[in-house]
């Protein structure tokens, strides 16, 4: 008993729970799949475990009810996963037990330059371009970022320019209308099937400026919003940003009363769909 005890933990729990948590190439709805074998095999485990510790004859009938339970709710969490991966309903996956691998867009001019999402271990990278394009008392930390990657990495869009990141734009998705300074520090509020894209922050290091690469991370940003149903774009600038993130159709809705971080004069701007 000992012995099928280890081997149905290394196959069906060990196995499904390491791919799920530590690989990049594994789909994150077979991730989701794997997720549910784990669960389903854990609860058969502790059958056996139950039947080996009490020695009861009539658990062997109840081990039989709880393999017919596993193999049907494994089934149908199955079916779930794979039409949740093909359609959206309520504007949401149904399985989003994981962060999703990140997009690569390839759209971009320039064939050196690649946009995607962003990873966990993108973190390190993250914070030393936000360190390098804000002051200390407008930058968000690291540890600010590590929480911002846990909760919404997909609303990260990032720049690399072979394997340097150059450029990035973040924000989380809200049915709040307003940005606010809360909103920042806390990543716990993102909403995934929230009506308004935020933007944080809009970041390219000086030697990369003034080629059009945050221009390309906004039009992103932008597309993705409407391609996934939000009602628009919700950001904050200083007032002699203002004309430039008009050009993108924004319309300035005056000094912010919600957004006061460095001590600075901060404008909404609103891109409504």
């Amino acid at each position: 008993m000992d012995n099928l005890l280890e081997l149905i933990f290394g196959l069906f729990v060990e196995v499904p729970m390491d791919l799920t948590m530590e690989s990049r190439s594994v789909k994150p709805w077979v991730k989701t799949m794997l997720m549910f074998i784990a669960i389903n095999f854990m609860t058969l485990l502790m059958a056996l475990i139950a039947i080996d510790a009490y020695g009861d004859p009539d658990a062997v009938t109840d081990w039989y009810v709880s393999l017919a339970a596993a193999v049907i709710f494994f089934a149908a969490s199955v079916i779930v996963c794979i039409i949740g991966h093909k359609r959206s309903w309520l504007g949401k996956r149904v399985c989003p037990l994981q962060t999703p691998t990140a997009t690569v867009y390839r759209n971009t001019p320039n064939p050196d330059v690649v946009i995607r999402t962003a990873y966990l271990t993108d973190l390190d990278a993250i914070a030393a371009v936000e360190a390098e394009c804000f002051p200390a008392a407008e930058a968000a930390t690291r540890e600010e970022f590590a929480h911002r990657l846990r909760h919404y990495a997909n609303h990260f869009w990032l720049m690399f320019d072979a394997d340097k990141l150059i450029s990035f734009v973040d924000g989380f998705v809200t049915d709040e209308p307003d940005l606010t300074d809360e909103m920042y520090a806390n990543a716990a509020l993102h909403n995934e099937s929230g009506a308004w894209q935020m933007i944080f922050g809009v970041n390219t290091i000086p030697a990369y400026r003034r080629h059009g690469y945050a221009a390309q991370l906004i039009e992103q940003a932008i597309l993705d919003a409407r391609r996934q149903g939000r009602k628009g774009v919700v950001l904050t600038c200083k007032p002699e940003k203002v004309p430039y993130y008009m050009k993108f159709g924004f319309k300035n809705e005056g000094i912010s009363k919600n957004s006061t971080h460095g001590e600075a004069i901060w404008h909404q701007m609103r891109l409504t769909f």
